[in-house]
């Protein structure tokens, strides 16, 4: 699925289901630019964890645990 994040950019993450305890459970919605939302996509916290996008949507909903360790600086987290 990471091929598919290198062809197209995430405009937003729209929601997630799962909990922070259990990373490998996490589902997020993105929603891609320049597409309509029919091409939205649930895709796990293992595909986006390293997008900006989904970091400011993790700090937004305080969740701010599961930016990686390499990113936390860039956030001052």
């Amino acid at each position: 699925m990471r091929d598919v994040l290198t062809l197209f950019d995430i405009e937003e993450v729209r929601e997630h289901t799962g909990g922070p305890k259990k990373r490998s459970e996490m589902d997020f919605l993105v929603k891609f630019s320049g597409w309509t939302e029919e091409h939205n996509l649930w895709l796990p916290y293992s595909e986006v964890r390293d997008n900006r996008i989904l970091h400011n949507y993790l700090l937004r909903n305080q969740m701010k645990s599961l930016i990686p360790r390499k990113f936390r600086e860039m956030y001052r987290v």
